[in-house]
């Protein structure tokens, strides 16, 4: 049965992006059993962004719950 950690990290500039952005961790290392390395709901404000940056040997899932984005891949 899977918990939630509910941790809440607020990140300014993340990977050179603009402004700050909030990342929920929903499940923990534990939860995910080194099957992907997070797991959490992100909050991305207007004129907010995450900066370019490239996985290896892993993938990056959106769920998008409000508003538009663009996403480079």
């Amino acid at each position: 049965m899977a918990v939630l950690t509910n941790k809440i990290v607020n990140a300014k500039n993340k990977a050179n992006g603009k402004g700050e952005i909030q990342i929920e961790h929903l499940l923990g290392e534990a939860q995910l059993d080194g099957k992907c390395d997070m797991f959490a709901k992100v909050t991305i404000g207007p004129g907010c962004s995450i900066g370019y940056h490239e996985h290896h040997g892993e993938s990056e899932t959106y769920y998008i719950l409000e508003g538009q984005g663009l996403y480079s891949d």
